[in-house]
Formats: structure tokens, sequence, C-alpha cells
């Protein structure tokens, strides 16, 4: 049963990652700031590119070691994989977004950008874990994408 909720656990970061991105990926602009979470075998880096604190783009890695999350029940993982290849699926026809997850036997890595000016954002908006309030074509603000991130634990990378 502990296995099952860790895995829950995992598949909520991920959305939660997801989220972060309604919230707020590289063509032609500036570095933003990047911040990581490295917690219970789950790391994620989140990247904002924008001009004047205002995002337009955003990247999002994040890897997940099984063994170090505790899930080591083949069912479990498998359940983790499945939800997550769903969630996944979710972003393959969204344009304006690239993703890319690849799953083994030790654990997985996903890969996703966001371009906020060519975002679908009526098909965006009905993405269960994404939240965007409001069409993202005019950016989002970095600052307050930062301090959600900093709320879910996740620390500035220098």
């Amino acid at each position: 049963m502990k296995e099952f909720k860790i895995s829950k656990k995992i598949v909520l970061i991920m959305m939660s990652m997801v989220l972060i991105l309604g919230l707020a990926s590289c063509g032609g602009y500036d570095k933003l700031g990047s911040l990581e979470l490295n917690k219970n075998g789950v790391k994620s880096v989140v990247t904002y590119y924008g001009e004047d604190k205002i995002a337009y783009e955003q990247t999002s890695e994040t890897e997940i070691n099984f063994k170090k999350a505790g899930i080591t029940d083949k069912k479990v993982i498998k359940d983790v994989t499945k939800q997550v290849k769903e969630l996944g699926k979710k972003y393959d026809d969204l344009k304006g977004v690239e993703h890319e997850l690849s799953i083994d036997k030790d654990g997985m890595k996903e890969s996703l950008k966001i371009d906020f000016k060519k975002v679908d954002y009526d098909k965006a908006k009905k993405i269960q874990g994404l939240l965007l309030t409001k069409d993202p074509k005019n950016g989002v603000d970095y600052e307050a994408s930062k301090k959600m991130l900093k709320d879910l634990g996740f620390k500035e990378v220098k």
C-alpha cells in the first residue's frame, strides 16, 4: 500500500509540473531563471524564457528513478507508467507544446516545452492538471510562477 501512495505522489508531482506550465521554452528569448526540485527519487528542472520578467516559453525536465522513489512493485510501476502515458498523450496534439516521454525498467524521463504565444488555449484549458486562468499569448508573470514553484519546494538554480 505504501508503494501505491508514493506512486500517487509521483503522478501528482508530474501533474503539478503541468499545472506550473499553465502559469508560465527558448525561441530567441532571454533565460529568466531555472528552479529545481530533487526529492524522493524525482528530479524536476523548470526553466523560463522571456523578456522583462514576462515568460513566453517554458521547459520542464522531469526524471523519476523508481527505486529511489520507493517504487519496486512491478504492478505499481505499470500503473504509474500507464497514468503518465495517458496524461502525456493529451499534449501530443496540442499546438505550441512539445512533449517527450521515455520509460524503462529503472524510471522515466519527461521533457515538456510550451510556447505560450502558440499554445491552443481552448484545448489546453481542458487538460486536467493544466491551470490556465487566461489566455497566455501575452506571456505570464515570471515572478508569480517562481513563487508558486518555491511554495511547492523548488529552489532557484544559479
